[in-house]
Order: C-alpha cells, then sequence, then structure tokens
C-alpha cells in the first residue's frame, strides 16, 4: 500500500524457494513522483516480498536505477537510490539483490520494433528494414550503450 493509501498490484507474483518475487513490466515511463510511491510500498512490503524485479525499457531503467551521462560518464542516481532502495551510484546486482532491474528485451523482432516506436518522438518514426538495419549497425558497434541511446546519438 502506497503513501496515499492505493494499492499498488506487481505485474505478476513468483514462489520461489527465497519467497515471494514481484515482477513489474515497465515499457513506458511514469513520473519520478508515482514511481517514488510504487516504490516506497515495496519497501514497506519487505516481509512479504523477498525480492522486486523490473523488467524495463532504457528510459524506465534510467529512471529506477540511474543512469551515466553519455558524453561525461558522471552518474545520475535514480528514484530507487533517491529512497534508499539501492546505495548511491551505479548499481551492483546480485541475482539474490532485494531489488533488481533488467532490460526488457523482446525476443521478437516486430515487438521489439513496437517497443522502440512507443519511446522515441513521432519524428523518429522509421519503417520496419530501416530499423532492422539501425538495429545490425548498433549491434555490430557493440559501444556498450543502449539502442535508443546510440539511435539519438545517430540523428542530425
Amino acid at each position: 500500500m502506497g503513501a496515499q493509501g492505493k494499492v499498488h498490484y506487481p505485474d505478476l507474483i513468483v514462489a520461489s524457494p527465497a519467497g515471494l518475487v514481484a515482477v513489474e513490466v515497465e515499457i513506458t515511463p511514469k513520473t519520478p513522483a508515482d514511481l517514488r510511491q510504487i516504490l516506497r510500498a515495496y519497501g514497506d512490503a519487505r516481509r512479504l516480498f523477498g525480492q522486486v524485479v523490473y523488467l524495463a525499457t532504457e528510459p524506465v531503467m534510467a529512471l529506477l536505477h540511474g543512469h551515466a551521462h553519455p558524453q561525461t560518464g558522471e552518474w545520475t542516481d535514480g528514484v530507487a537510490q533517491q529512497i534508499r532502495l539501492l546505495p548511491p551510484g551505479p548499481p551492483q546486482y546480485r541475482p539474490d539483490s532485494p531489488f533488481l532491474v533488467r532490460h526488457f528485451q523482446p525476443k521478437d523482432a516486430g515487438v521489439a520494433y513496437q517497443l522502440d516506436l512507443r519511446q522515441v518522438p513521432d519524428t523518429w518514426w522509421v519503417d520496419f528494414p530501416r530499423w532492422k538495419r539501425l538495429r545490425a549497425c548498433w549491434e555490430a558497434e557493440g559501444r556498450g550503450v543502449g539502442f535508443l541511446a546510440w539511435w539519438q546519438g545517430q540523428r542530425p
């Protein structure tokens, strides 16, 4: 239950040998205030859930656990650090971390295409073949940056 008495249900609850795991799938960013409320509720529910796992897109990951500036590398903490679910700085996850953020990467190219287009401005729209060529270039470069951040850097 959140601070305002609202109940938040996870997208999925998994029973594991270590206890219950709350799974959230976030493909579109929420406001930082909404995320704070949800994460605080999970913090309060630590006795109920042994672990909270977020499967998130790149923009949501940046909101949740922070990000490095593309040019300077300087780290900006996310909501999870702000409310102390994670220590300051880049996250150091272990498989048994009580709070875990993982990149949501659909295996189906059509789903990945639709998901990427939902996260970029309409002016970026490209057809599926062009998107596949962009993804192939990104994969070949392997610079360790997410696809959407890489794509933004390719735009004139």
